[in-house]
């Protein structure tokens, strides 16, 4: 009697077990999904950040070399952007903005980037920026050099707004930097 009782307690167990394992391996893949799919999220953010990062030095690279131009006038040769900023501006009376394009032969290259132009050697960064001389010219008191009839010579501060761009094509970003910075100059009854 009592194997009778066994036997039938074991068909009804048999089917347990079968749907325990089930359960347990369905719960196993919904938590390897889960990992799955947070791990991919995580590497989309830090891509993001680096990415942001790339575009955000780009852009920076490209105010370094404006800000080089203006502390040294003999940087970039003939295409120093801060002296035909100058020259556009006080000598032709043309108010123009001076465009740069950072690249890896040449920092200091003029005009706008061309689809071939990229800072770096992966091909994958692009670097410009756009300066203008504002209208204002700031007397520095006291530092009048000559003074003849109504001229003279003064010493005084030009004052600059470069905005610079970093971007990565391939993903669609970009990056945008505004530096604004004077730099000293002679001031000749009207010229600079």
């Amino acid at each position: 009697m009592r194997s009778r009782v066994y036997l039938q307690t074991f068909r009804r167990q048999r089917g347990v077990a079968l749907f325990i394992a089930l359960i347990l391996l369905i719960i196993i893949s919904i938590l390897g999904v889960s990992a799955m799919r947070m791990s991919m999220f995580n590497a989309r953010i830090s891509t993001g950040a680096q990415v942001n990062t790339m575009t955000f030095q780009a852009g920076e690279s490209a105010l370094q070399s404006v800000y080089e131009e203006a502390l040294d006038a003999d940087e970039g040769g003939e295409n120093n952007v801060i002296l035909r900023a100058m020259n556009k501006r006080f000598a032709e009376g043309v108010f123009e903005v001076q465009l740069r394009c950072v690249t890896t032969a040449d920092p200091y290259k003029s005009g706008a980037c061309a689809d071939g132009d990229y800072m770096d050697t992966r091909d994958l960064l692009k670097a410009s920026s756009q300066t203008v001389v504002k209208d204002t010219i700031r007397n520095i008191a006291g530092n009048s050099i000559t003074q003849t009839g109504s001229g003279g010579t003064t010493v005084v501060w030009y004052d600059f707004v470069s905005v610079a761009k970093g971007e990565m094509q391939d993903l669609q970003v970009e990056s945008h930097n505004v530096q604004e910075f004077s730099r000293k100059g002679l001031y000749i009854s009207g010229n600079f």
